[in-house]
């Protein structure tokens, strides 16, 4: 059995080979056979080239959406000209949400996203409300 010294310095010897990317050049069979059973497979997967991946990577995944962010990706852009106004008064925010053609929407809350959220909500509901009583019935007739 080697000397715990003749191990560290084949340690460092294989450690060298493998940074100068070459195999040590007095290398023969019956050295590699007496430093791998010394060191065991410590050698092998020191002089070894890094074997390739077996799977190949695959493509970054897109961050999943909460439900509330779904929620704020599908209800789309304000109408052109709407505008808010937002106000702190050492307390909670206080906001008006004005689109053209409907009342202001306002409202207050401690958080700026939060208040906006409330506003751009009360406008949808309000918009969704108004579209559906300007849209006609659907008229049955009786074939009778």
């Amino acid at each position: 059995m080697a000397s715990k010294a003749d191990r560290e310095r084949l340690k460092q010897m294989a450690t060298a080979a493998k940074l100068a990317k070459t195999q040590p050049t007095t290398k023969t069979p019956l050295d590699q056979e007496k430093i791998s059973r010394i060191l065991g497979s410590t050698y092998e997967t020191l002089t070894e080239p890094a074997k390739p991946d077996p799977q190949p990577q695959q493509q970054k995944k897109k961050p999943k959406l909460g439900n509330r962010d779904k929620k704020m990706a599908s209800k789309g852009r304000l109408p052109l000209g709407s505008s808010f106004d937002l106000r702190w008064n050492g307390a909670e925010w206080h906001g008006v949400l004005t689109v053209p053609g409907f009342a202001p929407f306002v409202s207050s809350n401690n958080g700026v996203f939060h208040l906006l959220t409330i506003l751009d909500d009360r406008f949808r509901a309000k918009a969704a409300e108004s579209q559906e009583l300007s849209q006609p019935s659907p008229v049955t007739t009786n074939t009778n």
